[in-house]
Formats: C-alpha cells, structure tokens, sequence
C-alpha cells in the first residue's frame, strides 16, 4: 500500500534541521522597506526565527507522487521561483511529516546547505539518500509534541 498523497494546498518547506525554504531579502531602510531580488529568486535555507510565505503544493500525477510546487525549477543546479515552464517535483515521503524532493527522473534531489548556513537550496544528483536533503514539513499537524523517528529532524509544528 503507498503512502497518502499530500493534499494540493500551500505548505511550509523546511530542511531536517528546521530551517525554512524562503526567498532572501535585503532590508533597507533609507528605501524605505525591503528589496526582495527580482526573478529568478533564489530559494534559500534560512533562520528558523523567521516566518516564511508557504509554497502552494499541487497534486499533479497521483501514482508518481508528482507535484508542482509553486513556481519552482532547478536554475542550473540551484532552485530557484521563475515562472517559465513549470518543473514537476516527486516528492516522496521517508517519515512522520518528512518528504525528499525530487526531479521528475529521480536524478536530483533538493539539497540543503550545511547546518547553520544561510545559502541557496541546491538541486544535486543523488548519490544515495542522507539527512543533506532538505525535506517538507506540514505546516499544520494534529499533535505538535509530536517526536521524530530520525535523529535531527524538526519537531512537527503547527
């Protein structure tokens, strides 16, 4: 029997160690808010005190676990949102909560920035499967004392 397919709606993305997937930006003042770079925009791992905008997850293909997951594509091995043609992503499910993300063949996975690195989101060949690869995180769980089965993996939070 498979696992459940997420249900198409936005989600919080998080690597193992907690780090939200978001866009960086650059706070300026004297302009009078904040700059956010124009497209493409680079998805990074940041702090886990910031409060990212959810990325909308749709349901694509059913049996192959196929997502689209808002604008994003893998920009010469970065990922990056740019709206062009849009990238299907497998996205499969490895524990409570925790997904590995995929291109379409399974080549690639998206891959994380060493623990306690601010940096963009790489999508590397898979060389095998290790807590490197950043994985989703509902962003609404039934009970958020909920423990993980995997040492390093983020608590579920609502």
């Amino acid at each position: 029997m498979s696992p459940k397919n997420l249900d198409s709606r936005p989600y919080e993305i998080r690597t193992f160690d907690g780090r939200p997937l978001a866009f960086p930006f650059i706070d300026k003042p004297d302009l009078e808010g904040v700059i956010v770079p124009p497209p493409p925009k680079p998805v990074y791992a940041l702090p886990t005190s910031l409060k990212p905008d959810p990325f909308m997850v749709v349901l694509e293909i059913p049996d192959l676990n196929l997502y689209q997951i808002g604008s994003l594509v893998d920009d010469r091995g970065g990922l990056v949102d740019w709206t062009v043609s849009p990238q299907k992503w497998v996205v499969t499910p490895v524990g409570p909560d925790t997904y590995i993300v995929q291109t379409e063949k399974l080549a690639s996975a998206w891959t994380a920035p060493p623990e306690g690195k601010f940096e963009q989101i790489l999508v590397k060949p898979v060389h095998g499967l290790d807590s490197q690869f950043p994985l989703t995180q509902r962003s609404s769980c039934s009970d958020s004392s909920q423990s993980n089965s995997r040492e390093g993996w983020p608590k579920c939070t609502a």
